[in-house]
């Protein structure tokens, strides 16, 4: 199976986008770019069961919120820093899925 991209979203300068990529396994991992495709960079966001996607931006820009999920009945939101500091934080419980989400302030 090929790699495919889903869900890229601008932050809110728009100096970044964040998509998610089937990099390894069956699971997505959130990838960071800037906008010529330069200082692509993982987010430390897929644990060993599960992979994650449908980033969502802070207003600030600093973090985002996403699903990691191990299947359709097993999905949690999670919150991480964009400066690949700290590791994911669950900020829901595990019985999605989440048809949409988004940050409010």
């Amino acid at each position: 199976m090929g790699q495919f991209t889903t869900s890229a979203r601008w932050s809110p300068t728009a100096d970044l986008i964040v998509y998610d990529r089937q990099t390894t396994g069956p699971f997505h991992d959130l990838v960071l770019t800037r906008p010529d495709g330069a200082g692509s960079r993982l987010l430390n966001t897929v644990s060993a069961d599960a992979g994650s996607c449908c980033a969502q931006w802070s207003p600030d820009g600093r973090f985002l919120v996403f699903e990691r999920a191990l299947d359709d009945s097993h999905v949690g939101l999670f919150t991480i820093a964009i400066s690949g500091t700290g590791q994911a934080r669950r900020v829901t419980g595990e019985t999605g899925p989440y048809l949409t989400f988004t940050w409010i302030e």
